[in-house]
């Protein structure tokens, strides 16, 4: 469960895709992410790839915002979201 917004260190959702094993699923906690006030996760560089099968991100009990923007040039290949 992700329980922080930071970028980066322990319970957040950069840990979490770090850590994750096929099959996971990730959540995030409402009490941090409430879905009536979305928080948002400013992302410092490309999230890590997910290499060791498929992981779910499950947002469907939150608010969560990826913000992107302070990654700058780099391109982040990978990413799908729905």
């Amino acid at each position: 469960m992700v329980i922080s917004a930071a970028d980066t260190g322990s319970g957040t959702l950069r840990e979490a895709l770090l850590d994750g094993q096929p099959g996971d699923i990730i959540t995030f906690d409402p009490v941090v992410f409430p879905p009536e006030n979305p928080a948002t996760i400013g992302l410092l560089s490309c999230l890590p790839a997910i290499s060791r099968g498929y992981l779910t991100i499950d947002a469907g009990n939150a608010g969560v915002i990826l913000d992107g923007s302070q990654i700058g040039d780099e391109f982040c290949p990978g990413l799908m979201t729905n």
